[in-house]
């Protein structure tokens, strides 16, 4: 999910220029299938394709949490792990699917159910936090409402090749999406408040 939907952002977000450290919390491996193992080495290959420290990149394994659209995900559990993890890594912004996820996918809205529904306050404080350090820096600017990420063709050649890393996982119709897909290409995030 990290190179087929967000990769325009964590390119752009993963300057060098910008000094941001960028990690990847995958809560599933994805062993629906029972490549769960191999899975989880794709990520971690396609999150350094780019740019993306592996140390900086965890998959969960746990029994609550695992992948498939059948499988609802215990949302107490889900905030407490991205709580956790923002907490232990100093984590200013969270970025996730909206809470629809893609096509309607319920482990993608999963996680944006939970910041937002059931734990208000968490999502809050990350984006307050930011607000804070950007008014520091700059006085009279605010956090824009949304941010619009468009790859360059470089970036789009990285996102394919890290898309490439998910051998496991690339059949006929995947081919079509690296090339159709405007998330390959495009991110439009929104804050939420």
């Amino acid at each position: 999910d990290e190179c087929m939907f967000f990769g325009p952002t964590l390119l752009e977000l993963g300057k060098e220029e910008y000094e941001n450290r960028m990690h990847v919390l995958c809560l599933s491996i994805g062993n629906e299938s029972g490549l769960g193992k191999i899975r989880k080495k794709e990520l971690e290959a396609s999150c350094t394709s780019l740019g993306i420290d592996v140390k900086f990149v965890r998959s969960l394994d746990h029994p609550e949490l695992q992948d498939g659209p059948k499988n609802g995900w215990n949302p107490v559990l889900i905030s407490s792990i991205i709580e956790e993890y923002v907490e232990k890594h100093g984590i200013d912004v969270v970025i996730t699917f909206d809470d629809k996820g893609i096509s309607g996918h319920p482990n993608h809205s999963a996680a944006y159910n939970e910041n937002t529904s059931y734990e208000p306050n968490f999502h809050d404080k990350i984006n307050k936090k930011n607000e804070e350090i950007i008014e520091k820096e700059e006085n009279l600017l605010n956090l824009p409402n949304s941010l619009l990420f468009v790859s360059t063709l470089q970036q789009f050649i990285r996102s394919r090749k890290s898309m490439k890393c998910h051998k496991s996982q690339l059949v006929w119709f995947r081919y079509l999406y690296i090339f159709f897909s405007r998330y390959m290409v495009i991110n439009h995030l929104e804050k939420v408040e």
